[in-house]
């Protein structure tokens, strides 16, 4: 197989996204419409859908524990209804459980000053919590 010069970042998404857990989508609301929000959470914005899999930074809730997340920036549908909030949509929540804790990549920092012999190792595993989707809540 032979790479070129635009794949390596297509590669590195690739490589990125597996490591998150993919949103899988396919629940559809009462009107027939896929729905899906996007949530603040950690300082980063996720996009879910109900059904789905998410994972989080690391919150302190147990296994099995039913999470309300209020922090909705934007609720919209697959057929182009979005509705939009500043900065959250007011009335909208995100309705989920706790399936558990996982653990991210391996990240290694490596310092090193040239001609000196310094060398330093360190690293760290970030801790997420999953948590599964179970519905959106306008209102």
């Amino acid at each position: 197989m032979r790479l070129e010069p635009g794949d390596g970042f297509l590669i590195f998404w690739r490589f990125a996204a597996a490591r998150l857990e993919p949103v899988v989508c396919g629940w559809t609301g009462s009107e027939g419409f896929d729905v899906f929000a996007i949530i603040q959470s950690g300082g980063h914005q996720v996009k879910v859908t109900p059904g789905a899999v998410v994972s989080v930074d690391r919150a302190p809730v147990q296994a099995g524990e039913q999470v309300s997340i209020e922090q909705v920036l934007l609720v919209g549908r697959d057929d182009g209804e979005v509705l939009t909030g500043t900065p959250f949509v007011s009335g909208a929540r995100v309705i989920g459980v706790v399936t558990g804790e996982s653990r991210g990549p391996k990240i290694r920092v490596f310092k090193k000053k040239r001609r000196k012999g310094m060398r330093r190792t360190k690293g760290h595993r970030t801790t997420f919590t999953r948590i599964e989707i179970k519905d959106i809540v306008i209102g």
